[in-house]
């Protein structure tokens, strides 16, 4: 859960408000899923696309981390740009949200559990939500 808009990060003697460990495996498991390729790819390749677009619609420049300023030996995003690794985490944290949605939507049908709606057509109006079948390579 975001702390004052900004990730939760570890602090000595701070109880963590999120499973350090599934946090772990699931980052692993991102970047397992941009290796293989396949539809999770797409989907992150579409919501990279997005997020470009949306950046650069707002005159932001994207550029590598190396090329950001910096302030007290430390770099930093000014107002006008965002780095290419902020751009490609926030795709992959997207693309991991929706395997953790499929796999929870799978899950419950498989042991016979009540499901609802996905979140974005539940409360946001989409229509066509993304379904596991969907997200199959084979």
């Amino acid at each position: 859960a975001p702390v004052d808009g900004k990730a939760e990060k570890r602090q000595k003697g701070a109880k963590l408000h999120y499973n350090a460990q599934l946090r772990s495996m699931c980052w692993r498991l991102a970047s397992s899923l941009l290796r293989t390729g396949g539809k999770f790819y797409e989907y992150y390749l579409k919501e990279k696309d997005k997020y470009q677009h949306r950046f650069r619609d707002e005159s932001r420049l994207i550029v590598p981390a190396t090329q950001l300023p910096k302030k007290d030996g430390k770099r930093y995003e000014p107002e006008y740009m965002i780095s290419a690794g902020h751009v490609h985490n926030m795709a992959l944290r997207k693309m991991i949200k929706l395997f953790l949605t499929l796999l929870w939507l799978s899950w419950r049908e498989g042991e016979g559990l009540p499901t609802r709606e996905p979140y974005p057509v539940e409360y946001l109006g989409h229509e066509h939500p993304i379904t596991p079948e969907e997200m199959c390579d084979r």
